[in-house]
């Protein structure tokens, strides 16, 4: 359980590290570059931060 949460924590600081390099006001060439890591983000974001924090909390 424990390695469980630390790769979940692992992928969640991978992908904000993804998201910090987004710019704000991208150009077309940096929307398809990145065009492929947003339902990873999202995914990300909604499910397995959540339930990783939890996790190290409790």
């Amino acid at each position: 359980m424990a390695n469980d949460v630390a790769l979940k924590q692992t992928v969640c600081q991978v992908m904000a590290s993804v998201a910090e390099q987004m710019p704000t006001e991208p150009t077309r060439q940096q929307i398809e570059q990145f065009t492929p890591d947003i339902p990873h983000l999202k995914e990300v974001a909604t499910t397995l931060c959540p339930l990783a924090y939890r996790c190290r909390r409790d």
